[in-house]
């Protein structure tokens, strides 16, 4: 898997557009999002219910829970609330609840602690020089945050940060974003933009 180069990024930043028309779901949905799961001190049954569909709202497969292991999941989602860093075996039981993808689990950990979890999925998964069919492997998300943790360190993210709230914010959407979502949107725009 390759390094994110944050100057590479901040070129790509400069050049996104966003259609307001087929975009602006997904874009005005994303604050709301966080704020539920913000706005829960605890994550119980029925918010991982809620919270698991809609992340797959945007997603074109329709979601299946697997909650055999519930109190473990539940477990595991409030210590990423907490912002407890999760091990292989965290992010393969949430997998296995989760519609058996890390790339759902991806996206519900990012509404939960969008500081510390990036979404994941085919597209970022190419971005960083892989096979798209390849992005279901947890150990390849694992790998895929320290890269992230690791670009935010740049010395220029802060430049690509701008840059990206600034054409949000030019488009009508001037909420928060955490370094996380600042990377994957501009590699997601990215590979949307070259289909």
């Amino acid at each position: 898997m390759k390094n994110i180069e944050i100057t590479d990024l901040i070129k790509i930043a400069e050049n996104i557009t966003f259609d307001t028309e087929k975009d602006n779901s997904y874009l005005s949905s994303y604050p709301e999002f966080i704020k539920y799961l913000e706005d829960i001190p605890k994550i119980e049954k029925h918010h991982l219910m809620i919270a698991s569909h809609f992340v797959y709202g945007w997603m074109p497969t329709i979601i299946t829970l697997r909650l055999d292991k519930e109190e473990t999941v539940l477990k595991i989602l409030n210590k990423a609330k907490d912002g407890d860093k999760l091990d292989t075996e965290d992010f393969k039981t949430l997998k296995g609840a989760i519609n058996n993808s890390i790339v759902g689990t991806s996206k519900l950990l990012h509404f939960i602690n969008p500081k510390k979890y990036a979404i994941w999925d085919s597209k970022i998964c190419q971005y960083m020089g892989e096979n798209k069919n390849g992005a279901n492997d947890v150990k390849r998300y694992e790998e895929y945050l320290e890269k992230v943790y690791e670009a935010i360190k740049q010395q220029k993210f802060s430049k690509l940060d701008e840059a990206i709230k600034a054409k949000l914010k030019n488009h009508g959407y001037s909420y928060h974003i955490e370094p996380t979502r600042v990377i994957e949107l501009t590699m997601f725009a990215s590979m949307k933009n070259a289909k």
